[in-house]
């Protein structure tokens, strides 16, 4: 399962042909979020109601910040703690070829070991990776595993800077 992975989940969504320009949303993003190219938070939530255009929003955002984007489309199915790992092993693979072989294989073994091994070394090469980039997890509240919710727990927690 960890190999067929949708490539769709893996990309920012296109743009609509007609969209409402956010420059206030825009400013707020750039002034909140970066000093320069470099990332003043390890978390930002956008929240509203379903359809007043999060997705949209950032999705527009980071296009005309031009920033190394991994980005993930989450749905109810992701709450299987191992299709998440390898979906989150994917996406960063998306900017860094190569990323988490060790860390997928942890996860794809029968009698693996605890998740956080796997996160560790997920993070250990986070370190070292230039550029730095911005995850983005779309749609998170679809997963309600608690597992997976102490899985970015740890990793906003051990982020390196």
């Amino acid at each position: 399962m960890a190999d067929i992975l949708l490539q769709t989940k893996l990309s920012i969504p296109p743009l609509r042909n007609v969209t409402v320009m956010r420059n206030r949303m825009f400013s707020y993003l750039d002034d909140d979020l970066l000093q320069g190219r470099e990332f003043t938070r390890k978390l930002t939530l956008v929240s509203a109601p379903a359809g007043y255009g999060k997705t949209t929003l950032v999705a527009e955002w980071l296009r005309a910040a031009g920033l190394p984007v991994a980005w993930l489309s989450l749905d109810e199915a992701d709450n299987d703690p191992n299709r998440f790992m390898a979906y989150l092993i994917a996406t960063v693979q998306s900017i860094h070829a190569g990323f988490g072989e060790a860390a997928r294989a942890m996860i794809q073994a029968p009698q693996g070991p605890p998740m956080e091994v796997a996160l560790t070394v997920m993070l250990n090469e986070i370190k070292v990776l230039s550029p730095s980039f911005i995850l983005v997890l779309d749609d998170y509240h679809a997963i309600n595993q608690l597992s997976i919710h102490r899985a970015i727990s740890f990793i906003l927690e051990h982020l390196p800077a």
